[in-house]
């Protein structure tokens, strides 16, 4: 995780603007047990992370994953019905999962494109895209019409 007060890359800012996206004006900020208490999942880029915001808030575990994980496990257990409490889906969704699981879980990971140019920051923003309208089909699936 980063300092608090860091700016966004210019590479990135640069990718996103193209997006209509603005994080020109951002700023990092550091987690607090508090912000996660509040959360109703945290998402992170990276496994390492996980363990991070659990370290801080050890009762987040089971709505705490990486972007990919939470995808994976959604497509597993399948979309959240309609009238499905969220915090039971994500409950059902971390259900059996061990903390072990995440030692070098490298392929859970949205590589960091940090330092590698724009081709990188457009490859990661392209992945976390795909995977923010997975968990978005999964979490929030539209309802059919009636015929």
């Amino acid at each position: 995780m980063v300092a608090a007060g860091e700016k966004t890359s210019d590479g990135l800012v640069d990718v996103l603007r193209e997006w209509d996206v603005d994080l020109a004006g951002h700023r990092s900020r550091l987690i607090t047990a508090e912000a996660v208490k509040r959360a109703d999942v945290v998402l992170t880029m990276e496994h390492y992370q996980v363990a991070e915001v659990v370290l801080i808030a050890p009762d987040a575990w089971e709505r705490t994953f990486t972007l990919r994980e939470i995808v994976r496990r959604g497509q597993r257990v399948g979309q959240r019905a309609p009238n499905d409490d969220l915090a039971d889906w994500f409950r059902r969704l971390s259900a059996g999962r061990t903390r072990m699981e995440l030692v070098g879980a490298w392929h859970l990971d949205v590589a960091d494109p940090a330092g590698q140019g724009n081709l990188a920051i457009e490859r990661a923003a392209d992945e976390v895209q795909g995977l923010v309208d997975g968990l978005v089909d999964l979490a929030w699936p539209k309802r059919r019409a009636k015929a």
